[in-house]
């Protein structure tokens, strides 16, 4: 999720993570995406969860990946507390340029009713940009 108001990132990052979810962690080059001005200075990725869990290694796979294949770097950072809550505030306050992106788990859908004083609106504050991953239990 990212920031309202960066819907053309959002589209070329949402092909881009297409792409590599398919190719990870083999993924060498997409070069229609490689050629976009985007990113031009690093980017941040902010996880609600702590360094060494399971989110925290896929993000971080994921933003070797990214880097590798953009150019730039994707610096991961662990913000947790609040069952995510800190995190989520770190992004929906970041400038809404594509530069800052959350990974997060289902407490993003589940939490927010519980908390009703995060100061933003979760619905509208923050957009979806891909689904990294999907547990699926016979």
């Amino acid at each position: 999720m990212t920031a309202k108001g960066t819907r053309p990132m959002i589209l070329a990052l949402r092909r881009l993570l297409a792409g590599l979810a398919a190719l990870l962690p083999w993924a060498i080059a997409v070069p229609a995406l490689a050629q976009a001005s985007w990113p031009e200075r690093p980017v941040r990725v902010v996880i609600t969860w702590a360094a060494g869990g399971t989110t925290d290694f896929v993000a971080r796979l994921y933003a070797q990946q990214l880097g590798a294949v953009l150019g730039q770097s994707f610096v991961v950072e662990n913000r947790t507390g609040g069952s995510g809550a800190v995190g989520w505030n770190q992004v929906v306050q970041a400038r809404p340029d594509g530069y800052t992106l959350l990974i997060t788990d289902n407490s993003i859908v589940t939490v927010p009713p519980l908390l009703p004083d995060l100061g933003f609106d979760m619905r509208t504050a923050m957009e979806p940009v891909a689904e990294l991953e999907k547990n699926i239990r016979p």
